[in-house]
């Protein structure tokens, strides 16, 4: 009776050292996905801050008066000096809100 509880007790264990040995491989492997993920999205990251950097600096580019005509004298074809001179519209792309009368509004309210 006794070499049975020991070997009762003995296969029990190895069952639990087992399992926590599979545990153990199992966090690892996960550890080393989520690192390399890790490293991975912070090489896309660099790679997105670089080109927003590059991005930026075409942006200042183009903002120039420079550029603007230089880009007029290329879609006109012209060869000698244009000065373009930016304005600004007050309502550009802003549509004029059209004052209906009160008492439109309660018929549209009340009739529809």
């Amino acid at each position: 009776m006794k070499s049975l509880g020991y070997k009762i007790i003995w296969v029990l264990s190895l069952i639990v050292v087992l399992s926590l040995i599979t545990n153990f491989f199992r966090q690892v492997i996960t550890h080393q996905r989520v690192n390399k993920r890790l490293a991975d999205e912070q090489k896309a990251l660099q790679v997105l801050e670089r080109k927003n950097q590059e991005l930026k600096k075409r942006l200042e580019e183009v903002k120039s008066p420079q550029f603007l005509e230089q880009e007029a004298a290329s879609v006109l074809n012209l060869s000698g000096k244009v000065l373009v001179t930016p304005t600004e519209s007050p309502n550009l792309g802003v549509p004029a809100q059209i004052q209906i009368p009160n008492y439109k509004r309660w018929w549209k309210l009340v009739a529809y």
